[in-house]
């Protein structure tokens, strides 16, 4: 089943999308939030190009070759002024899969956390390695103290879910910009 949205609507909800999601947009994202609207591929895919050819969207591709799209600054006037000719609905849903799917990216992109076995004598310890990097540059990395390969284990999971906002929060306590520190 085919989505009622004219040819317009489908590039506002595009523009949309594009607008309303942080950071670079892979365009499978935008594709694959529109296709769960129940937009035809055929539909994305010429919404998409006329938003190119018209300088609504420009696309820049990375070291593996993955497409994202931009707004312009003319794009981001008429999403401005058209956002509202989507339905409601049709924003709501394509939004909500675009994050979903982003927080993922993010959370794949350069995060690394790991259990390693240090034996002591007749002890066995462990530590769980957990680091973060932009485009090869380390923001972070960590190594913290677990009494056993569980806890470890249950430390690098908590950290992969949520890497960004745990990173954030050692920051924001480094920096002493935290609201919970006391001077």
């Amino acid at each position: 089943m085919s989505a009622a949205l004219s040819s317009h609507q489908i590039q506002v909800l595009a523009l949309y999308t594009v607008f309303a999601t942080q950071g670079p947009v892979p365009r499978h994202v935008v594709e694959t939030s529109l296709a769960l609207c129940d937009v035809n591929v055929f539909q994305i895919q010429e919404a998409l190009y006329d938003l190119i050819k018209n300088e609504n969207l420009t696309r820049k591709y990375d070291e593996n070759q993955t497409e994202y799209l931009f707004l312009t600054p003319q794009g981001r006037c008429v999403v401005e002024e058209l956002c509202k000719e989507a339905p409601l609905s049709y924003r709501e849903k394509a939004l909500a899969y675009a994050a979903v799917e982003m927080s993922k990216l993010r959370t794949q992109i350069g995060v690394d956390a790991s259990v390693v076995k240090a034996e002591k004598g007749k002890e066995t310890d462990y530590t769980c390695n957990i680091s973060i990097s932009d485009a090869g540059l380390p923001l972070i990395a960590l190594s913290l103290y677990c009494p056993n390969k569980l806890q470890g284990e249950m430390m690098a999971e908590r950290f992969r879910k949520n890497p960004l906002d745990i990173y954030r929060k050692i920051l924001h306590i480094m920096t002493g910009t935290d609201e919970t520190t006391e001077e």
